[in-house]
């Protein structure tokens, strides 16, 4: 599971030059550079090193957090918030146990501490420990019952349980609380497409209205739309994905497949076959549907080409073996 709260906390923002972006005018500096001034001029302010270790964690930056961290902690031991950014770095280290023992210790300072609950309920989850993970969260909810989060880290927990209802019931209540969830709306979105639901447009037209330029938001509708033969639309919506990312390589496959198997366009069916090919040399399928179209335009060499292709990547593929024994067949005719 990637981290719902951390991969969040952990965004880069920054712009990767360690903050230098001018030596004297405040308006010209980075964040970065602003709190080291800071910090020069206020050198035990504990706030301070708690800040910049904070945008050192949003560029990744492990070894100067946990300084500035150590010397916050140093200075104020007795802060919460300090803990909780100390759990992210170990949890960038792979370091479960420090990352479980720092949110335990932010708890012990401040039990109202809704942060630490909710990453310890994340923790709770990745290790799967379901029923910490719901004490948690029943802790954050108690601390602040307007907790978007918490519902969706709840959801995540049921639908890893395949308690697919309440997975539902919480994800809604994430959306209801905050309705820019875009995270929300996808998860519902994708369980009502796997029932082929109508309702899953809806989920995936709010993650769209949430981010018009979202990959995933475009591909899933779109791939709902294909499964459920609503044809056009789907065309449609890869259309418009390849506006957004001309190169994305799933949108082009399916583009051809829809050529293939419904629009029965087969040279067209060849053009995205070959595009998704130049995206990706290795991808089978691509090579295999190209060669089937070739064989239904009656270009024999070039699908035995493919076929043979297809062999080479994934051996023993039945229906590329299917599709040379059948040129075999013509060709004894």
């Amino acid at each position: 599971m990637v981290g719902i709260l951390y991969a969040l906390a952990l965004t880069s923002c920054g712009s990767g030059n360690n903050g230098e972006k001018g030596s004297g005018d405040p308006d010209s500096m980075s964040g970065l550079a602003r709190v080291t001034q800071q910090i020069i001029a206020d050198s035990n302010n504990a706030d301070l090193y708690f800040k910049r270790a904070e945008l050192y964690i949003q560029e990744k930056k492990i070894d100067p957090a946990f300084r500035d961290l150590n010397r916050a902690i140093t200075l104020n031991p007795e802060d919460a918030r300090f803990f909780v950014a100390l759990s992210d770095i170990y949890l960038m280290q792979g370091k479960i146990a420090s990352c479980k023992e720092s949110l335990e210790k932010a708890i012990s300072l401040d039990v109202n501490n809704k942060d630490a609950y909710l990453k310890l309920a994340e923790l709770n989850l990745m290790l799967k420990n379901y029923e910490e993970t719901f004490e948690n969260l029943k802790k954050a909810i108690e601390i602040d019952a307007l907790n978007p989060v918490a519902y969706f880290i709840s959801a995540y927990a049921f639908l890893e349980l395949e308690d697919t209802a309440r997975a539902i019931e919480n994800f809604q209540k994430a959306a209801d609380q905050d309705q820019h969830y875009y995270d929300a709306y996808i998860y519902l979105g994708n369980i009502f497409a796997a029932r082929k639901q109508k309702l899953a447009v809806d989920y995936y037209n709010n993650a769209l209205n949430i981010d018009p330029q979202s990959i995933e938001a475009h591909y899933n509708l779109a791939l709902f739309y294909q499964e459920t033969e609503q044809i056009d639309e789907a065309e449609a919506l890869y259309d418009r994905l390849l506006k957004i990312d001309p190169g994305y390589i799933y949108a082009l496959y399916n583009l051809g497949y829809i050529n293939l198997v419904y629009k029965k366009d087969f040279e067209r069916a060849v053009q995205y076959f070959t595009e998704t090919i130049g995206q990706d040399q290795d991808y089978y399928e691509a090579y295999y549907n190209r060669g089937y179209a070739y064989e239904l335009m009656g270009n024999y060499n070039e699908a035995r080409w493919d076929y043979q292709k297809t062999l080479e990547l994934r051996t023993n593929y039945p229906r590329a073996i299917e599709g040379l024994n059948r040129l075999d067949g013509i060709q004894l005719r």
